[in-house]
């Protein structure tokens, strides 16, 4: 492995030389002997080392992706795909990135400072949650899907009330009057507790009342399997089913087959996140899309106004959703005829 004394060595000059240069103190050096140690560099491969510039700098320039859950990271789509845009997101404004999974999200939050790490985006967190952990003082963080109201609270949302409402109009213009929603719900406001309240409102409206009928605590695809059992044993059995999201729409399609219903000629299904898994589904799901890469920038760029240019947290705590579209697939049709 290549070192700083090789450099040196390879350059004929002193190891501080080499570190000024490399610190970008060419002031303190000639232009020649400036050039000479970037040719060494260049010539013996010497990578510089990532945390010996952030103690010369005082700046780490890391951000971390603290992922909540039961340690399992990255089987979401949607974290997977939202994780990959900030991360590249982050480069490009010169950061590194350090995804960490949290299955004790507190004690994480709380040794973030451990870690050298400047900022912090948290995924997948309540409401509830936000006060404790900014409590801890650690970093400044921004919060994605967050419904928290705390004054100092940066979060980012998906327009996921509106999402719910696509959905509930476009099953209502073909029809559909049975119509439920499957999602996990708790008592706090979620991105699934919205998605569901759109979607209710909507029917409403319509003078038509939805369901969720069928309790589940997570958005997979064997949750969407496991859910395809109960809801076929429904009597009487919905029209259309609302998934809060398409990784639960997707295993309810594969449930639904297996139970031997057709899909949308027995029950339409909808999605939301528009991801890749809705158009390889059979048959092709139609899904409310989000933008990820939209929702990324929003969080990296609040997150470095922050860091960076001295914001008031409190002043921009809470910028416009990201907005939302249908996309029509082949999984709803008319209702059928009961």
């Amino acid at each position: 492995m290549t070192t700083l004394a090789d450099v040196a060595r390879a350059a004929g000059v002193s190891t501080m030389t080499v570190s000024n240069v490399l610190a970008g103190r060419t002031h303190k050096v000639s232009a020649a002997t400036a050039q000479r140690v970037r040719e060494a560099v260049e010539t013996t491969g010497y990578v510089p080392s990532g945390a010996a510039r952030a103690l010369s700098r005082r700046r780490s320039r890391i951000v971390a992706l603290v992922v909540n859950g039961d340690g399992s990271a990255m089987t979401s789509t949607h974290d997977a795909r939202y994780v990959g845009e900030l991360s590249r997101l982050l480069q490009a404004r010169g950061y590194v990135s350090m995804m960490i999974p949290a299955t004790d999200l507190q004690a994480t939050v709380a040794s973030l400072r451990s870690w050298n790490v400047e900022g912090a985006i948290v995924i997948n967190t309540l409401g509830t949650q936000v006060e404790r952990l900014l409590d801890a003082h650690a970093v400044p963080m921004l919060f994605s899907d967050n419904y928290a109201e705390i004054d100092g609270a940066l979060t980012v949302r998906t327009a996921d009330a509106e999402g719910g409402r696509l959905a509930a109009e476009h099953l209502l213009h073909r029809g559909h009057r049975s119509a439920i929603f499957l999602g996990p719900l708790r008592d706090v406001v979620s991105v699934d507790d919205e998605r569901w309240r759109g979607f209710r409102e909507a029917f409403e409206v319509a003078g038509v009342t939805a369901s969720a009928p069928v309790g589940i605590t997570q958005t997979t695809v064997a949750s969407g399997v496991a859910a395809a059992a109960r809801i076929a044993a429904l009597d009487p059995l919905p029209t259309a089913v609302f998934c809060s999201a398409d990784d639960l729409a997707a295993g309810l399609l594969r449930g639904l087959t297996a139970a031997g219903l057709r899909v949308p000629e027995d029950v339409s299904v909808i999605g939301f996140d528009g991801f890749d898994i809705s158009q390889v589904t059979t048959p092709v799901l139609t899904t409310i899309g989000q933008d990820m890469s939209a929702k990324a920038e929003q969080s990296v760029a609040l997150l470095l106004a922050a860091l960076e240019d001295g914001v008031e947290v409190a002043a921009a705590k809470h910028p416009e959703p990201v907005p939302v579209r249908l996309i029509e697939g082949e999984s709803v049709g008319p209702p059928a005829a009961r």
